[in-house]
């Protein structure tokens, strides 16, 4: 009643019907009363009935509708479609994590921006799914087909994709840091710009792939297959290469600095502008491959095999080719002061205008007829032995066989 407007009341106590003022019965407002106590009674909102009503004044009361239960993360449950198949499905933007989507078949399905962290998709079918943006980190991967998928943006930083199918699947700009993929073939893929730092590819499968610009900092690829591999511009520092089999593969301007090289094979690759500062080529096969104006300055290459490699105005300051295989190589304006030749086959090489370590420091240096030494070539005769027909012992040790010297 007291919240009636200050002229209603007015009216109300002028027409003789406010409560706490009520006219005696004989005052009421009725039929008959003058006009202008009617218009009054009227305009306060008690006409035609005269008397205001229990709640005449009253201010209506406003239903508060029922309160919505908050969902308790914590009590969320995971959603489940293990074993299902949903080959085409729509889940773009959909919230999978911590699901369990193992062995379902997904074929085509849509995931795009999709939350799949920590989700099982163990042994599940996603052949050609759309999975861009999608969040995949810490997911369960293991033995999964993904092949011809998509997969350009989405984030599997730390998933286990152990063993499983990647074949010409766009991978362009993912991250894959620190995830696990032993054993997975990801032939003919894209991954074009990827983040692989630190990433678990031993013995991984990577044929043909695109790999230009990615990022494969400390990287395990050992006994990896990444025959015809294009990895120009990739960062391999501190990259775990050791028996990976890369032949023909193109690594123009790729970093390999600190790389472990040991026993890799490099037949025919592209090495034209690589980094290999402190790396490891021990034993490594390096046959025919190109490094032309390459910087191998302290590279220990002990052992391995560079026969026929194009080598044209390479620096190998300081390189260990102890026992190194450089037969046929072109060494044309190479670099080798201070390089240790000491039992290097240099049979057939083209050393014109190199730069070679003191005569004496190169023992037991292999050479044939067809060596090619430059201005050098009187000394090296003055201090080799001819151990063959047309071959050759640069300073020989005590007790390697000869029957000639060279200048004989």
């Amino acid at each position: 009643m007291a919240e009636m407007s200050y002229t209603r009341r007015l009216m109300s106590v002028l027409a003789g019907t406010w409560p706490a003022f009520q006219a005696p019965t004989s005052r009421r407002v009725t039929p008959d009363s003058p006009p202008a106590r009617r218009l009054l009674s009227l305009l306060a909102g008690t006409w035609p009935s005269m008397q205001p009503q229990s709640d005449q004044y009253q201010s209506q009361a406003v239903e508060t509708p029922p309160a919505v239960p908050i969902e308790n993360p914590a009590d969320r449950r995971p959603p489940s479609i293990a074993g299902e198949s949903l080959s085409g499905s729509y889940f773009a933007g959909r919230d999978f994590s911590g699901g369990d989507l193992s062995r379902a078949n997904l074929a085509h399905a849509n995931f795009a921006r999709a939350d799949l962290r920590d989700a099982d998709l163990t042994g599940a079918i996603l052949r050609g799914a759309d999975l861009t943006a999608a969040k995949l980190t810490d997911a369960n991967l293991t033995r999964v087909d993904l092949t011809g998928a998509d997969l350009r943006d989405a984030d599997l930083t730390s998933a286990n994709l152990t063993s499983a199918t990647l074949i010409r699947v766009r991978l362009g700009d993912v991250k894959l840091g620190d995830a696990k993929l032993s054993g997975a073939d990801l032939s003919r893929s894209d991954l074009r710009g990827a983040d692989l730092r630190d990433a678990d590819l031993r013995g991984a499968k990577l044929s043909r792939a695109s790999l230009q610009s990615s990022d494969l900092s400390r990287a395990d690829l050992s006994r990896a297959k990444l025959t015809d591999v294009i990895l120009s511009g990739a960062v391999l520092d501190g990259a775990d290469l050791r028996e990976a089999d890369l032949r023909g593969a193109d690594l123009r301007g790729a970093d390999l600095r600190d790389a472990d090289l040991r026993t890799a094979d490099l037949r025919d690759t592209q090495l034209a502008g690589v980094q290999l500062l402190g790396a490891k080529l021990t034993d490594a096969n390096l046959t025919r491959v190109a490094l032309t104006e390459a910087d191998l300055s302290g590279v220990d290459m002990s052992g391995a095999n560079l026969s026929g490699a194009n080598l044209t105005g390479a620096s190998l300051q300081g390189a260990g080719l102890y026992f190194a295989h450089l037969s046929g190589a072109n060494l044309v304006r190479a670099d080798l002061s201070s390089a240790h030749l000491s039992g290097a086959d240099l049979s057939g090489a083209n050393l014109s205008e190199a730069s070679l370590p003191p005569i004496p420091t190169m023992t037991a240096v292999k050479w044939s007829r067809g060596t090619r030494w430059g201005d050098t070539a009187d000394e090296i005769r003055a201090h080799s032995i001819e151990q063959s027909d047309g071959v050759y012992i640069l300073n020989p040790t005590t007790g390697q066989p000869s029957s000639v010297r060279a200048d004989a």
